[in-house]
């Protein structure tokens, strides 16, 4: 999945078993590329389903079709996709099989949305902390760097969810700047990037293994823990979850949680900065505010491309797929489709209708939609006065 404004490709190994098509514009969301990215999400959606030659696969833009693709696993597989390789093959992110529900069930209750009001508190508690010292910079006429404070909330929430100690954040952000770099893309397992993602993977596995054999023995002598890699370890051995697939998505959530949050945040206040209007009407009435986030995620969508494979020769908006095909879904252009939002390009606060995309659909959408809604809420929500 690709989770920024911008996306740089990098293709080295093939993905597709298809017919190429010739002199085919290829999506390039880089500050380099000579179109912006929502015209390239207006183009792409014009074509259909179409072939990509850079990304090497179908490329699908519209509402209804990224959704159709997102929600029907039996014919479009995550198992096997660049992000199965960086994040974890045995993630709950990229199973398609039952053991999803089996893994999902762990944490199902935590990441309610009545589950996380449960850290509503302590959560507020770390914005205040992280955030304090950045107001009262600016207010000193200082330049702050809010991106690295998004960063090390999120970094702090986790880290508290699972009981892990906060210090050690700071190191497993650094490599999943490793492996998130150019997920959605394939690398032959000599390259040097593969061997790099393969690396920094072993490196989070040795920090969280000892972990959940900890959880483990502590569990087996009767201790009531709920944290969220007891709760994953308390699965092991059942329904065949062994420790590589605790493991696999303990990494995933890990390092998973860290970022798209604080991406989200990032967007959040850019807009708000833009905006004299919207700011001060979220001032005059703060319940407003989670239209408003939902609003600023339809519009300014934080993961723009994500991947899955045809598992059988199927069809899709009358366009012929192959098994083995690699089709690529557009959220950001699906969230600004006209055939699912009227006058999408417009920031409309009472935006009624088909929900967004940005937490995913279907089978796999986001576990932890609404811990993020909360940290995002909790965080604009005191800051109006």
């Amino acid at each position: 999945m690709t989770k920024s404004r911008f996306l740089k490709m990098e293709r080295i190994a093939p993905v597709s078993n298809a017919t190429m098509v010739p002199d085919i514009e290829t999506v390039d969301f880089s500050r380099s590329s000579p179109l912006s990215m929502r015209e390239q999400q207006k183009r792409a959606r014009a074509r259909g389903v179409h072939w990509d030659e850079g990304l090497g696969g179908w490329l699908v833009a519209s509402f209804d079709n990224v959704r159709r693709v997102m929600s029907n696993p039996g014919r479009f597989a995550s198992e096997g996709t660049p992000v199965a390789e960086a994040f974890g093959a045995q993630a709950m992110l990229v199973v398609d099989s039952p053991m999803h529900h089996k893994l999902r069930a762990a944490w199902a209750d935590q990441m309610s949305a009545v589950g996380v009001e449960n850290v509503a508190e302590r959560i507020q508690d770390y914005i205040d902390q992280t955030f304090e010292p950045c107001f009262e910079a600016l207010n000193r006429g200082e330049a702050v760097d809010l991106v690295s404070a998004f960063w090390r909330l999120t970094s702090r929430v986790i880290s508290d969810l699972m009981n892990v100690p906060y210090e050690s954040a700071g190191q497993f952000i650094e490599l999943h700047y490793l492996l998130a770099d150019n997920a959605v893309v394939p690398f032959e397992p000599t390259s040097p990037k593969f061997i790099e993602r393969a690396e920094a993977k072993e490196a989070v596995f040795q920090f969280l293994r000892p972990l959940v054999q900890q959880r483990r023995a502590a569990l087996a002598r009767g201790e009531q823990l709920t944290d969220m890699i007891s709760m994953m370890a308390a699965t092991q051995g059942t329904n065949g979850i062994t420790e590589q697939v605790v493991v696999d998505n303990l990494l995933n959530l890990y390092l998973g949680a860290f970022e798209t949050t604080a991406l989200w945040m990032g967007n959040i206040t850019i807009r708000l900065y833009e905006d004299e209007n919207l700011r001060e009407l979220l001032r005059s009435d703060s319940s407003l505010i989670p239209a408003a986030l939902e609003e600023m995620m339809r519009i300014d969508t934080v993961v723009q491309l994500n991947m899955r494979v045809v598992r059988v020769d199927t069809e899709l908006d009358g366009v012929q797929l192959k098994a083995g095909d690699s089709i690529f879904v557009m959220q950001g252009a699906a969230n600004q489709d006209p055939a699912a939002y009227e006058d999408p390009e417009r920031f409309d606060i009472n935006r009624t209708g088909k929900p967004h995309l940005g937490f995913g659909f279907g089978f796999h959408q986001c576990i932890g939609q609404f811990l993020a809604r909360l940290e995002a809420s909790l965080n604009y929500s005191p800051r109006w006065g």
